[in-house]
């Protein structure tokens, strides 16, 4: 978190930057846009697999209360890739 002094000191920097290359500022703004602002679903992808098979390694090794906790967490990602998914279509 940036101190008050520090956020008006970055905002002096961003408004000399403006006026010095207004097109550069306005390039920066719209690349900042396209950042996406959630994971791909490809993360989430990488996430399930990951916890399938630390589930299937736990289960392996006996132990079970690990093992549910970690495909909680696999139920839980696969939610989140359903849930990006389905946000995506609405868009």
């Amino acid at each position: 978190m940036l101190s008050e002094h520090e956020r008006k000191s970055l905002r002096a920097v961003e408004d000399l930057l403006i006026a010095d290359d207004p097109e550069f500022a306005a390039s920066f703004r719209s690349a900042q846009r396209r950042l996406p602002g959630r994971p791909d679903t490809s993360t989430y992808t990488i996430a399930i697999c990951a916890s399938v098979m630390l589930t299937l390694v736990l289960l392996t090794l006996s132990f079970p209360l690990p093992a549910l906790m970690t495909s909680g967490a696999a139920m839980y990602f696969s939610w989140r890739r359903a849930h990006v998914l389905f946000s995506r279509k609405d868009q």
